[in-house]
């Protein structure tokens, strides 16, 4: 007598016979069973025969018409899907709102718009914008989208800072693009070398506003801040602002040996910014604190 086998009912019609049953419908990405390929034996040596369990099947969709196709949201297996990646970010508020500018083509996370727009209406009270004599400066400026936004409202000069030469020269590009070449520097170096010698890329004076968005996973932030509190180019009453994942919460105090003190604290889903005032000397700043941002109790408006 034949033993009892598992019933095979589902075969893979591109390597085994029979085909798929009429009326089967299997959906793209299931999986069934499908027996090893075994020789032909007679009734009486399959009775000695042991059993050889299957192995997993994936059913894949047929190409051309009806198979995976526009419109579907799925993909071949084998296939990668496209990356799809951002060419142009728009700028959301001043004099050139809505102005679009090149992201250069390496791998760039540039801010996202919700949060630059968000960042600058915290902001929009400090005496750096509108100011013709105020000085910016965008660390790991990417783009410069960050830069250019405060160009767009009207302070008096940008410096960006990227180490990438490709970014470097993006970032003339869309300098040029909106015709603020005049009032823009661009410094290709890593950030740590300029916060060290500002004066060696013509960073005479310090920064009224400096903004840092790294890398997530390319940085330091203990070390960052620490560069950054002893950096020439931050002066008294600076305002700095800083870009983080949430995954480095630990790293990123509240203050800093008093040259640090943190005004604000905003969460965007995994992204954090935290808004310092370096070396406070009592000044209104325009932004009023929120130590609750922080877990503190409250202090004076700065």
């Amino acid at each position: 007598l034949i033993p009892a086998q598992p019933e095979f009912t589902l075969m893979d019609e591109l390597h085994c016979t029979p085909s798929v049953p009429n009326g089967w419908v299997l959906p793209v990405g299931s999986t069934v069973a499908k027996p090893r390929q075994v020789p032909l034996k007679s009734q009486a040596a399959w009775g000695a025969a042991p059993w050889v369990p299957p192995l997993p099947l994936v059913v894949m969709a047929a190409r051309g018409r009806g198979g995976v196709g526009k419109g579907t949201g799925k993909r071949r297996q084998g296939k990668a899907a496209k990356v799809e990646v951002a060419t142009k970010v728009q700028l959301t508020g001043g004099l050139h709102r809505s102005r679009s500018i090149k992201v250069p083509g390496v791998f760039l996370r540039p801010m996202m718009s919700q949060v630059r727009e968000a960042l600058f209406n915290m902001l929009g009270a400090c005496d750096v914008f509108d100011n013709e004599t105020s000085r910016v400066l965008d660390l790991f400026a990417g783009s410069g989208i960050v830069g250019l936004e405060s160009a767009s409202r009207g302070v008096g000069h940008v410096t960006f800072v990227d180490a990438s030469p490709v970014c470097a020269k993006a970032i003339e590009e869309n300098c040029k693009v909106l015709g603020v070449e005049d009032s823009t520097a661009v410094a290709c170096t890593k950030a740590e070398q300029f916060l060290a010698t500002p004066e060696k890329f013509g960073a005479d004076r310090p920064f009224g506003l400096v903004t840092a968005t790294p890398p997530y996973e390319e940085v330091s932030y203990p070390a960052l801040l620490d560069a950054l509190a002893q950096s020439p180019a931050i002066g008294e009453d600076t305002i700095l602002v800083v870009e983080y994942p949430n995954e480095h919460e630990e790293g990123i105090p509240s203050s800093l040996s008093g040259t640090l003190q943190g005004l604000r604290r905003k969460v965007f889903g995994r992204t954090i910014l935290v808004v310092y005032a370096c070396h406070p000397t009592g000044k209104p700043l325009g932004i009023r604190p929120k130590p609750q941002e922080f877990g503190m109790s409250s202090t004076p408006m700065l």
